[in-house]
C-alpha cells in the first residue's frame, strides 16, 4: 500500500523517495577555486643553500639572444676586451668558454666575482653581506696536489684573502659570507 509520502514531485518530475539523496551541509558547499601552492619568500630562503636552476627552461630576451650570438661568432675579433677592472681582464674568447662541455676559464669566474661584488650596493638590507673572491685567492693553496705544509698553505691563503679585502676596501667584520670558487 502506497502512502502520500512515498513519492515526491520535484518541479515537473515525479520521483520516489528512495531516489532522493539525503541532504548534508557538505553537499551545498560552494566549490572553492583552486589556489596555487604556497612558496617560501626569497627573503626567508637561506643564501647558504645551493639551489639548482634549470637553464634549459630559460627563454632569452631579444637582447640576451643577440649578445649570445655575438659572443659565439669566433671570426669577429676574439681578442676584444669585454671586461677590465684593475688587474682583471676578460676577452671575448674567454667568455666563449661558457659553451656546453667547455671548461670555464678563470678570467670568466673572476669577472663574475667582480660584478657580484659591484652589485653589493643593490642588495636588500636584510640579505647577507657577501664577498666573492677571485681565483687568485685560491692559487697555490688548499690543493691536494700541493706538497707544501699545511701552515705554509694557510699563510698563502690568508695573504691572498687579505689582498682581496684590500682590493674591495672591506674588513672581515663587514661580510657575513666569503664565496670561494675552485677550479679542479
Amino acid at each position: 500500500m502506497q502512502n502520500e509520502f512515498d513519492s515526491v514531485a520535484v518541479g515537473s518530475v515525479k520521483m520516489d523517495v528512495e531516489q532522493l539523496v539525503e541532504y548534508t551541509p557538505e553537499d551545498n558547499k560552494i566549490e572553492e577555486r583552486p589556489h596555487r601552492d604556497l612558496k617560501m619568500a626569497d627573503v626567508l630562503k637561506s643564501p647558504f643553500y645551493d639551489r639548482t636552476t634549470d637553464i634549459n627552461g630559460k627563454i632569452l630576451t631579444v637582447d640576451e639572444a643577440r649578445t649570445w650570438k655575438w659572443l659565439n661568432k669566433i671570426q669577429d675579433n676574439p681578442n676584444q676586451t669585454v671586461f677590465e677592472w684593475r688587474q682583471i681582464k676578460c676577452f671575448k674568447s674567454d667568455l666563449q668558454s661558457l659553451r656546453l662541455n667547455e671548461q670555464i676559464l678563470a678570467s670568466v669566474i673572476d669577472t663574475w666575482a667582480c660584478i657580484c661584488n659591484a652589485l653589493k650596493d643593490m642588495r636588500a638590507p636584510e640579505s647577507p653581506r657577501r664577498l666573492f673572491c677571485t681565483i687568485e685567492t685560491r692559487v697555490g693553496t688548499l690543493s691536494r696536489r700541493n706538497q707544501k705544509s699545511t701552515n705554509l698553505m694557510y699563510m698563502n691563503f690568508a695573504k691572498n684573502l687579505d689582498l682581496i679585502f684590500q682590493t674591495y676596501g672591506v674588513k672581515l667584520n663587514d661580510v657575513d659570507m666569503v664565496v670561494l670558487i675552485t677550479l679542479d
